[in-house]
């Protein structure tokens, strides 16, 4: 059974009108995942999910929660895949309000993210034709990235206009609107910078270990599977008091993980 997921959702407003953007794909359709694990996932891209032939992919609120009761009422309840479970009637109609309610201007999505110029859209028009054999042949025309709500509506009175001037094997014409990552706005709007421990010169605790195999160090931090060590007390992570290295070392079960430590000492150094 072939059926769409969608697995994410931003409505372009522009002036009265929107988009209805939604990152979707088939079930069916698989791609490499390029992540050095040669693994698969499924096909997913961006769409205008009303997005017809021969029309344009902007619509008022009214026309697009029309087209959407226009798919429902039927016995057929299982229009899309979300969030691991089918969409119904009642679903889909929440779908679109909820998308038009949370819609935003090119401008806005720029406005929350840390890099403004990675937010924008990618346009193009997707055509199918018949050849002079009369195959059916397909090319793509007016590939054009879009940054603000005017440079959007001006390409779409440009794109309507190349369908207008179409020529008579010219079947299907496609406005395709897309962003170029799965996530809208791809970083965060605060870039977190992590601290760097804070060093004292005196009076800190640290800890240090005692092996029958292998040299005594100092620890020096804790990553998932393994424990840095330094040889001197200057390098080694510290505490302002022994009951925080104490709970430190308990906290992370060190002497159960690691094997090789005999015994933990809680040193002072002034």
């Amino acid at each position: 059974m072939s059926y769409d997921i969608v697995y994410n959702r931003q409505f372009i407003r522009a002036g009265d009108k929107f988009i209805p953007l939604v990152l979707i794909g088939s079930n069916n359709l698989w791609e490499n995942t390029f992540n050095g694990n040669n693994t698969q996932r499924r096909v997913r891209n961006w769409n205008p999910l009303m997005n017809c032939c021969n029309a344009i992919p902007l619509m008022t609120a009214d026309e697009i929660m029309a087209k959407a009761e226009s798919w429902t009422g039927g016995e057929y309840q299982e229009h899309f895949m979300r969030n691991s479970k089918w969409v119904d009637d009642k679903a889909l109609l929440a779908f679109f309000k909820n998308g038009i309610k949370s819609a935003a201007t090119l401008e806005e999505l720029q406005e929350r993210s840390t890099y403004p110029d990675d937010v924008y859209l990618k346009c193009y028009l997707s055509i199918w034709y018949k050849d002079e054999n009369g195959e059916q042949k397909h090319k793509s025309e007016l590939f054009q990235t879009v940054r603000n709500t005017e440079s959007l509506l001006a390409y779409m009175d440009i794109a309507w206009q190349r369908y207008l001037d179409r020529q008579s094997n010219e079947n299907s014409v496609y406005i395709c609107v897309e962003f170029p990552n799965e996530k809208v706005i791809p970083y965060p709007k605060e870039r977190t910078i992590r601290r760097k421990p804070e060093r004292l010169e005196s009076d800190f605790w640290v800890i240090f270990v005692k092996r029958s195999k292998g040299a005594d160090y100092y620890v020096q931090k804790l990553a998932s599977k393994s424990l840095y060590f330094a040889y001197t007390a200057d390098y080694a992570k510290q505490f302002k008091t022994q009951a925080a290295a104490e709970k430190w070392a308990a906290d992370r079960l060190i002497q159960k993980r690691f094997a090789d430590i005999d015994s933990l000492e809680y040193r002072h150094v002034a």
